[in-house]
């Protein structure tokens, strides 16, 4: 496996443009066998790489890139040689003279240019009632408040979910408010985690940025109409409904796409458009302080707590990015603490159609007593 995916996309690159080098023919017109040749690298440094406008320290990858790739092809060939080295000095001062004369906004994607958190209320109501995106509120609520990286939330399936009964804030009854947890499991959602990790979110105070909420409806609209089977067979690892991505149809692009539109709607100059990530980070780093950046490191998995025993969950961390201020240990928001149900079979049937029907019918062919599917 490649060291990282820049030395894949050099050597895609460039065995492009071999391939479209006179049909892989050499000077005394024979097929080339191979696309490291002296030849070929001298005269893609020369032609090509000379011109690029890249930085000089992106451009100077491309020789180990391609040296990673010579030498699973042929073990003995060097790309280095005057000729590349010479180039990469020509790039870098071709890039430097363009810079020159490139007329640069000083004020463009600088460290600050965030969203407040005024604009991050209207864009949530933006997306929830002008664009009527449920799947691109999902996706905005869940990642501000948990601090996920778009890679490895795209992973998650349902059997990633879980809820915490002994990690949440503290209420006013005395008993501990529930935390909707996301499990990253190591290396399947995530590759480099050597362990598996937790993060987690609990009710918003405001139902617009609530991701327990958005999580919710985004259920409900993507298992409508779907059958699921919560009992495993003789021989299957787990039921099928453990494998339910999450979100199967939101593509990178889709999302990015769908929001710059609503960036752009409100008027909003945001350079990073798809990295809620750090606007939630920002966020709470700017609530918290420097005393909590553990704590923010502990939610955003950036820092080593796991050797040393740190929670997963830091209950103050969840209260803030559950609206509340900081200071405030208690978990109060009164439309929690309303008694809804009992649950009738119609009332589940409107939010699950038939992967409650099926379900219940699948299992009394069973003979099975256990009622997962209602849990569920």
């Amino acid at each position: 496996m490649a060291p990282d995916k820049t030395y894949q996309r050099e050597y895609r690159l460039y065995k492009t443009w071999v391939d479209q080098r006179h049909q892989n023919i050499d000077a005394e017109g024979q097929q080339v066998r191979h696309s490291f040749t002296r030849d070929n690298v001298d005269n893609y440094f020369s032609t090509v790489v000379v011109n690029m406008t890249r930085t000089p320290s992106n451009a100077s990858r491309i020789v180990p890139a391609l040296q990673y790739h010579a030498n699973l092809e042929q073990q003995s060939f060097i790309i280095a040689s005057f000729i590349t080295t010479n180039s990469l000095k020509l790039q870098k001062q071709h890039y430097n003279s363009l810079n020159q004369t490139r007329i640069i906004d000083p004020h463009s994607s600088i460290p600050t240019d965030i969203l407040t958190i005024n604009q991050i209320y209207k864009t949530s109501l933006h997306i929830a009632f002008e664009k009527r995106n449920m799947d691109l509120h999902f996706w905005w609520t869940v990642l501000f408040t948990t601090l996920i990286r778009w890679q490895f939330f795209r992973k998650l399936t349902l059997s990633n979910y879980r809820t915490d009964l002994v990690n949440g804030p503290s209420r006013a009854d005395g008993e501990l408010e529930p935390v909707l947890t996301m499990i990253l499991r190591a290396g399947r959602n995530v590759k480099n985690l050597s362990e598996t990790r937790l993060t987690g979110c609990i009710q918003h105070t405001n139902p617009f940025l609530c991701p327990v909420l958005a999580t919710f409806m985004h259920l409900c609209q993507r298992l409508r109409g779907k059958i699921l089977d919560f009992e495993r067979t003789v021989g299957t690892v787990c039921g099928d409904w453990m494998n339910v991505y999450m979100s199967e149809n939101l593509s990178y692009k889709t999302m990015y796409n769908n929001m710059a539109d609503v960036l752009k709607d409100l008027g909003y100059e945001w350079a990073k458009v798809t990295h809620i990530k750090r606007l939630g980070m920002d966020f709470l780093s700017k609530r918290i302080g420097p005393e909590g950046l553990e704590e923010i490191a502990a939610l955003s998995k950036h820092g080593n707590e796991k050797n040393r025993y740190f929670t997963e969950l830091p209950p103050r961390v969840l209260l803030l990015m559950a609206g509340f201020e900081l200071g405030n240990d208690i978990y109060e928001v009164p439309r929690t603490a309303l008694q809804l149900g009992p649950y009738t079979e119609s009332s589940i049937v409107k939010c699950f159609s038939r992967a409650w029907m099926i379900g219940k019918q699948t299992l009394r062919e069973r003979g099975i007593e256990l009622r997962r599917h209602e849990i569920f």
